[in-house]
């Protein structure tokens, strides 16, 4: 069978049903209570943007907002969001890409405080939007950047450079350098650099002006309001600090609120994962020093002289959406909790399912798969009394196994805004005004449906099924008794005697009122017609696709399978299902509207491929090539990208070995992929490509051949280091038994078998070896079987060796006087850590970092890389065993003779001698001066001066005075 439709049911109602005569069971059919207090235009618009949703217009430029106000008015948003308006550092290759070339984070990064930039558009086009966005009704509120600009200096304007007082924060702090951004601190948090990008100095009135103008010229040129990017960073009027105290806090939020808009919230993100389905652990964790309570304090005034508070954004409220709606627990209460702190307001929240760092950053799509899961998640906050609802936007074309679609900055994202149910959802929110809410779980004993019941006497109720299958709903309500339309896709519900009754789809949304708004006032889309699923490859025997109809008098749709074509009619809100398809077979299904005519509207066709898993692309890791690692992870990219990073946890086996099964994109013919293996915590490395059905094994031995499954099914022993040079602090080795009885071992030093010592192992064991510097062992590892027959053994021979601390590297600070830190990322015949590396400690007036003990064996080399941990990096040059290198001021990496404090005379020793010498030369004797060969040596306290106190110093050192010994350090 090709296909099956699941219908929605009777025609819309779309105004209030009055009748006089009574209805089966005695209900009188009458109209709902009309007066909500909602404030509202003749479009069904809130007049103001708490009282309505917003659209984030993600990546749209000016010109493509304004083509399509009339679907943004139409789906009843009473707002949108653009992306940043102002000057940004062009970092891309001219191709616009959201994820590639351009880049979408390039929109944060301000080169100058003007409107208009190159990926959205002119100041003119953004005023001839606001302008086009004022007449449907529409308020306009604009991303700003305010914490900080691009980290390229030289992209950044004069004027932004030339404002008086300083633009910028120091790169880390003159307090204490060396320090970085982070959360524990509001100082540390507000005042230090992200990142690398420069932190503007908010503190500085001329900075402030300087922003405030671009804010007001904003508004002139149509804004109605602003979201503040990165808000948590900017300081507040009473923030203090533990460790720093209370002297950066500044007025910069009174002063820069006063720009005349209506509504202006801050990015303030909560964070943390307390937001689970325990009623016992919820709550909220302010840790991080979030003060949303104070942001919420900030007052301003708008142009039309009334009075404001600023909003922040609740992101614990997507957290709890996004999980709710991925595990199909729509508990009331755990749905509804806006887990705000003591003193902070709901209703001065931005709220959301996903914002764009969430699909970004996050990988909300793997979280949200379906469009169905985002609608759903929607209903859920915008039914809401608090927060205001921003909706994002979604790419155009993209799916989450393709999140970025087609991938182009400027043009409009998908259709998904238009959706029958997010439309019904907005306008049910705009109707309800500020009228209280209720929510309730309506089916006994089930999570999976949640009714959010909205009006002075529940005017309208949004009912949201999360089950798999329709819902004949039959739930107590304190809507009046009458007929109500569901608005999404034109069902009947019925009120009885305070029992509202009717059927919710399965998966479906049910936004069940009487709208007041007379219909031939709304805006109306343009005729268009969609289908839910994006074409691709489908894994189940089935695949439901909705169908989604506007503006059109009629829809069919035809459905081709191995050349058998069935044709029908449908209505928004049907769901065709697709079976009977084999394995790799095409079905190939478009849906076309038609107006009353007959003449076509809109078309759209989508191929879908039914594939079945083979499971038979699968890569192993041996457990012995990584010791240390207790879980290993497989990140896979190339064809598709198998999860976020760092992947998917591995199987392990018991055979010695971690195992993963590959994604399905995988087995199809013409794919490649390229294989991460890492511990989940920062250890990782390159293993290698695979292809289709193809089986591949990463060995201890570093080698990436083909797997199999006679070679992990016999007897085997191992030892997790080959024989050579060990570290005699680290003297062990573990124990790898596959496929043995028992095994046992024996470790014998120096040829000393008398002394030898044994004793059992199983796999993963670990063997101490006690070894003296060159001390050589033997280590034998024998597995046997039942019978005590040996069934395989391996013999390794192990050289000990004292860590010499001879190979170094340095950096003179003054080859890099803008870091407050340095790393050190070395890779080679080893890698020292995962990348940044090793931060070096700071002496004096250079960096030193002294290499691991695999840098000073024999063969070994390393390739330097010093970088500052935010970003900025360069390649310093190689070093080899026991040497030291440095990289100058002047740029040259070259060999360098460490300073032993104290021996000025450059023989290798501290003693009397040093300080008699030094004592006489600074005493005058002639003669003296040239005896100090080392004058940097003499510098005992390292304060750029030689005199009498290090003279001091170096006595009481030389004549035993021992507290005086953290002096003598090589520099």
């Amino acid at each position: 069978m090709l296909r099956k439709i699941k219908r929605i049911g009777a025609a819309a109602l779309t105004t209030a049903v009055i009748l006089t005569q009574t209805l089966t069971g005695g209900i009188s059919a009458m109209a709902a209570e009309t007066n909500t207090g909602a404030n509202i235009n003749a479009r069904g618009l809130s007049e103001t943007v708490e009282g309505g949703a917003i659209l984030h217009c993600w990546c749209w430029s000016f010109n493509t907002i304004r083509e399509n106000l009339p679907e943004i008015a139409a789906a009843g948003f009473s707002a949108i969001q653009t992306s940043p308006v102002c000057e940004v550092n062009n970092g891309g290759d001219g191709s616009l890409t959201i994820n590639g070339g351009d880049n979408w984070w390039w929109h944060y990064q301000p080169t100058d405080y003007k409107i208009g930039n190159y990926q959205f558009g002119t100041k003119e086009e953004f005023r001839a939007m606001c302008d086009a966005a004022h007449s449907y009704g529409i308020k306009v509120i604009v991303d700003s950047v305010l914490n900080h600009t691009t980290a390229y200096y030289d992209k950044i304007s004069d004027d932004i450079k030339n404002i008086e007082g300083g633009a910028f924060h120091p790169m880390g702090d003159e307090r204490e350098p060396g320090q970085n951004w982070s959360e524990v601190d509001r100082y540390e948090e507000t005042q230090y650099d992200l990142s690398g990008l420069y932190e503007l100095n908010t503190q500085n009135k001329n900075v402030q002006n300087y922003i405030l103008s671009f804010l007001k010229d904003c508004v002139d040129n149509g804004a109605d309001g602003f979201r503040y990017d990165a808000a948590k960073l900017i300081e507040l009027p009473d923030d203090t600090s533990e460790k720093y105290g209370n002297d950066f806090a500044s007025d910069f939020w009174p002063t820069i609120l006063q720009n005349g808009s209506s509504f202006q919230y801050g990015e303030v993100l909560q964070e943390g994962g307390r937001h689970t389905y325990k009623k016992d652990s919820a709550g909220y964790d302010d840790d991080d020093s979030s003060r949303l309570y104070a942001y919420h304090s900030q007052t301003y005034t708008d142009k039309n002289g009334e009075s404001h508070n600023m909003n922040t954004t609740n992101s614990y409220t997507g957290f709890r959406i996004r999980d709710a709606i991925a595990n199909n627990n729509l508990d009331a209460e755990f749905i509804t909790d806006a887990m705000l702190p003591e003193g902070a307001k709901a209703d001065q929240t931005v709220t959301w399912v996903e914002s764009h760092d969430n699909y970004c950053n996050d990988a909300s799509y793997k979280e949200l798969t379906e469009t169905q899961q985002v609608i759903r998640g929607w209903a859920a906050i915008a039914a809401r009394k608090d927060g205001t609802p921003l909706f994002f936007d979604r790419p155009n074309n993209s799916s989450s196994s393709n999140p970025w679609g087609d991938n182009k900055i400027g043009p409009a994202g998908s259709d998904m805004f238009k959706d029958p149910q997010v439309a019904a959802v907005n306008f049910f929110r705009n109707e309800m005004g500020n009228s209280p809410q209720k929510a309730s779980n309506p089916v006994q004993g089930s999570n999976q449906v949640v009714m959010i019941e909205r009006g002075d006497r529940n005017k309208g109720a949004v009912i949201i099924n999360a089950g798999s299958t329709d819902v004949n709903l039959s739930a107590a309500t304190e809507m009046a008794d009458g007929i109500y339309a569901d608005q999404a896709f034109g069902g009947e519900f019925i009120v009885e005697n305070g029992v509202l009754s009717g059927t919710v789809k399965a998966g479906k949304v049910a936004v069940v009122y009487n709208s007041e708004i007379d219909p031939d006032s709304k805006e109306t889309f343009k005729p268009a017609v969609n289908l839910s699923a994006a074409s691709g490859y489908y894994l189940t025997d089935t695949l439901d696709v909705d169908v989604t109809v506007r503006s059109c008098a009629k829809a069919e749709y035809s459905l081709t399978i191995n050349g058998e074509t069935v044709k029908g009619e449908v209505k928004s809100g049907d769901t065709i299902t697709i079976e009977g398809a084999g394995n790799n077979e095409k079905a190939n299904l478009t849906l076309t509207g038609y107006d009353e005519g007959g003449s076509k509207l809109d078309s759209v066709t989508r191929e879908y491929t039914r594939w079945i898993k083979q499971d038979n692309t699968i890569v192993y890791l041996e457990q012995e090539a990584q010791p240390d690692w207790t879980q290993c992870y497989a990140y896979v990219w190339g064809t598709a990208e198998n999860a976020a990073w760092p992947g998917v946890k591995m199987e392990k086996t018991s055979s010695g070995l971690y195992k993963y099964v590959l994604p399905y994109q995988y087995e199809m013919s013409g794919s490649n992929g390229n294989v991460i293996f890492n511990n989940g915590n920062g250890k990782q490395f390159d293993a290698g490509a695979i292809t289709a059905g193809q089986q591949k094994v990463y060995t201890a031995n570093n080698v990436w051949k083909n797997y199999s499954e006679n070679d992990y099914s016999k007897p085997s022993v191992s030892l997790s280091k080959k024989t050579g040079y060990i570290n005699v602090d680290e003297a062990k080795v573990t124990a790898y038994v596959k496929n043995c009885h028992r095994a046992e071992y024996s470790v014998v030093v120096n040829g000393d078998k008398q002394n030898a010592v044994s004793g059992s192992a199983s796999y993963g064991d670990v063997i101490e070896l006690n070894l003296n510097h060159l001390d050589k062992a033997e280590v034998t590892l024998t597995g046997y079987d039942s019978s005590n027959s040996p069934l395989a053994s391996v013999t390794e021979t192990y050289t000990g060796r004292k860590k010499q601390n001879n190979t170094v590297v340095y950096m003179e600070q003054a080859a890099k006087e803008s870091w407050t830190k340095c790393y050190a990322y070395i890779w080679g015949s080893a890698q020292n850590a995962p990348w940044p590396g090793v931060e070096t400690e700071k002496i004096g007036d250079v960096y030193k970092y002294v290499l691991p003990f695999e840098y000073e064996l024999d063969g070994s080399y390393g390739n330097v890389i010093f970088n500052n941990g935010s970003g900025q990096q360069f390649d310093a040059g190689q070093i080899k065993p026991g040497q030291t290198m440095i990289y100058t001021a002047d740029g040259k990496w070259t060999a360098y003779k460490e300073t032993t404090v104290g021996d000025v005379n450059d023989d290798g020793k501290v003693n009397g001698l040093d300080s008699s010498i030094l004592m006489r030369y600074l005493a005058g004797w002639d003669n003296y001066e040239s005896k100090i060969t080392n004058m940097k040596a003499a510098d005992i306290n390292g304060d750029g001066k030689v005199n009498g106190l290090d003279s001091s110093i170096l006595a009481r050192h030389t004549a035993g005075w021992t507290q005086y010994d953290n002096y003598f350090t090589k520099r």
